[in-house]
């Protein structure tokens, strides 16, 4: 059972991606929405503080955070309505807005001749008319349920990123940490998010470490900004397995951005095969659409050096797979523990910090 938090900042708020940041005329871009593990280590970081002797491990570097029972299963953006928390999410992959509607990427049969790398039997086909994308944009919770039943969202159900928060740059001059006094020519600019009113950030945790107060205070991203956490009652959409069970076939959304051991394949898909088997479910993987991969870091406090620097599938990125066997329910269950491997070469830490995170769409 997760537990879920909506969380705002005083203030505006700086969370710095995986970039190098600290030398004179530097820039700190904001990576907006955050990498999950942010709120993930804000968190962690505030239940070891509300605890005296976990607190004193930590200072004698004895133990990590990730000695916790604390799992993150969800970070996005939201916003409030009345009384009621509406989660927010990144346009997927497979939906193109142009001026004149919203579009999808559809599966077709590769064309005779063409050979692509990934060897899948299908391509993503974008069928409309000739214009320019739009780009920054975010679906509604009403306009999610629609998508993820395989039908197009509404124009009002999709939001551009500017009617959610704004830029605000900052110059800043660096102190010498001998004398503390401003280092000569070390000015920088470090960009500042100013969220607007009503958004904040949707976060779910499970775990004994998880059993939050009904409200408190946490520092967040980069200078420790100051935010507020209140806990709320939220249950995300169900998936739609009546029509899995139907068409026999389905989609695959990250919800995080995912750092398989394998680039864009999903754990659990054999390289050869392209098939996914599971615990009384087995599909085909039959097309995929992801956007450019990023770049994840982070900071090893315990070991005080950097964690591997690991690409990663956005959040976003959509998989097709058809001929599915088995019970609908288990392939529910098995998405909903993230998509790990357990044979995965990947740090088993990063499994508590919230990636590979996917929804179940239906593939109409």
């Amino acid at each position: 059972m997760s537990t879920h938090l909506f969380i705002t900042p005083h203030d505006t708020l700086s969370p710095r991606g995986h970039r190098l940041f600290g030398d004179a005329g530097s820039f700190g871009a904001a990576a907006m929405p955050p990498a999950p593990s942010v709120f993930a280590g804000a968190l962690r970081s505030s239940r070891i503080v509300s605890d005296p002797a976990r607190l004193a491990a930590c200072e004698r570097k004895e133990i990590g955070a990730d000695a916790l029972d604390f799992r993150l299963t969800r970070a996005s953006l939201a916003r409030r309505i009345d009384a009621r928390i509406e989660a927010l999410y990144p346009l997927p992959a497979d939906l193109v807005v142009q001026e004149d509607g919203v579009y999808r990427l559809e599966p077709r049969p590769c064309p005779a001749g063409l050979h692509l790398p990934d060897g899948l039997p299908l391509i993503p086909v974008l069928r409309a008319p000739q214009g320019k994308p739009k780009t920054g944009l975010w679906l509604t919770e009403a306009g999610w349920r629609e998508y993820l039943a395989g039908r197009l969202p509404a124009a009002d159900q999709i939001l551009a990123a500017g009617d959610l928060w704004k830029s605000d740059v900052r110059t800043g001059l660096a102190l010498d940490t001998g004398s503390r006094t401003g280092a000569k020519g070390a000015l920088f600019a470090v960009e500042h998010v100013a969220l607007a009113d009503s958004i904040g950030f949707l976060v779910g945790a499970e775990g004994q470490d998880a059993a939050f107060a009904q409200t408190g205070d946490l520092r967040l991203a980069g200078d420790g900004r100051a935010a507020r956490w209140q806990r709320i009652e939220w249950a995300p959409p169900p998936p739609p397995l009546a029509a899995i069970e139907q068409n026999r076939r389905f989609r695959l959304i990250l919800a995080t951005p995912g750092l398989f051991a394998r680039g864009w394949l999903p754990p659990g898909v054999d390289p050869q095969a392209r098939r996914i088997t599971g615990t009384d479910f087995s599909a085909r993987l039959a097309c995929a659409a992801l956007p450019r991969n990023e770049l994840v870091s982070g900071w090893n406090l315990l070991a005080n050096q950097p964690k591997p620097a690991l690409r990663a599938a956005p959040a976003g990125s959509v998989w097709w797979f058809d001929e599915f066997e088995g019970d609908a329910g288990k392939l529910a269950e098995w998405a909903a523990g993230g998509l790990w491997d357990d044979n995965d070469a990947i740090d088993a830490s990063r499994r508590a910090e919230g990636w590979n995170r996917a929804w179940l769409g239906a593939w109409n």
